[in-house]
């Protein structure tokens, strides 16, 4: 018997303020763009069988990955980035 794990790693959706220059350690939320972005994300990975969700704290991310969670009635694991 196999158990095949598959590991997917996921970045963040646009944060506000961000565009072209990175955030860093500062915690905007997402952005319109980076809504559309997780919501997009979300409906592409909807159909792959996922059983663990983890983020960091940071809105931005953990945010995205709630959206990712939503149609697999999961919920996310944080952790302090």
């Amino acid at each position: 018997m196999s158990d095949d794990r598959v590991v997917w790693l996921v970045r963040h959706g646009e944060a506000e303020g961000s565009g072209d220059v990175a955030v860093g350690w500062g915690n905007p939320p997402l952005s319109a763009i980076g809504k559309q972005q997780a919501a997009r994300l979300s409906d592409l990975l909807a159909s792959v069988r996922v059983g663990r969700i983890v983020s960091s704290d940071l809105n931005r991310a953990a945010d995205t990955a709630i959206a990712v969670a939503r149609p697999h009635g999961l919920s996310v694991e944080r952790f302090a980035s």
